[in-house]
């Protein structure tokens, strides 16, 4: 017998999978426990009894509530678009721009050099093109040996492309860096997505994305040079899609 209703409790146990059928499960207690103390209860007491109840429900419904939102806003917001649709627009975004281009992968004689100009591309785009907030990881760094441990990195910029509503990426030189796996993460979210780099220095696919997708452009230019004064020149216009 004791072994019954151990595998009862079991079954019943591993039938709540939802905050709302935890919810039907304490108010099905609930309930037993006043009909139990109304059975014992003197009538001076009912009042009282009926009323922590009502309270009980009342607090359980509300926390249930509460987390079935929670629980719903955080999936949506995690949902990957079909393929081939631009994400759908949120209230809001932490980010305006999540701005990649490859440092790791320099050299250090150019490493500084190229950062520099990143810098002065991120307040071009802040300044000029009105993306108030711009997301670079580059922007507090100065040497290379800035650079955080790989696991905390991808972790850090991931959560920020989430959380950003453009992607724009600087590569004018073709070079094997982390910033081509950041495109393809955007491209999978369906952020609208800007390239500026020497069209054949793009793998074979990134080349071709603009043409199946319409919310990635690519402007083909070859040198940061060159892309600070495509942006000065056109500013937001670049980034109508």
């Amino acid at each position: 017998m004791p072994t019954e209703k151990n595998e009862s409790r079991s079954s019943v146990i591993k039938a709540i999978s939802t905050p709302i059928q935890l919810a039907a499960l304490i108010v099905l207690v609930v309930e037993g426990l006043l009909l139990y103390i109304l059975s014992k209860a003197g009538s001076a007491d009912s009042t009282l009894y009926v009323s922590l109840m009502v309270g009980v429900l009342v607090l359980t419904i509300v926390a249930v509530f509460i987390i079935e939102f929670k629980r719903i806003k955080l999936r949506e917001s995690d949902t990957i678009p079909i393929t081939g649709e631009v994400e759908s627009p949120k209230k809001s975004y932490t980010w305006d721009v999540f701005l990649a281009a490859p440092l790791a992968a320099l050299s250090d004689e150019s490493f500084e050099s190229n950062l520099s100009k990143m810098k002065e591309i991120k307040a071009i785009l802040e300044e000029e093109c009105d993306f108030k907030r711009v997301f670079f990881a580059g922007a507090n760094m100065r040497t290379k040996s800035d650079f955080e441990t790989a696991d905390v990195s991808v972790e850090t910029d991931v959560d920020a492309l989430k959380e950003s509503q453009n992607f724009v990426l600087i590569y004018p030189d073709k070079i094997v860096s982390s910033v081509l796996f950041e495109a393809g993460i955007a491209l999978a979210l369906g952020k609208p997505s800007f390239y500026f780099g020497a069209t054949d220095n793009f793998p074979f696919l990134m080349k071709q994305a603009n043409q199946k997708f319409n919310f990635v452009k690519i402007q083909n230019v070859d040198s940061l040079d060159k892309i600070i004064s495509v942006l000065r020149k056109n500013k937001k216009n670049l980034f109508k899609i």
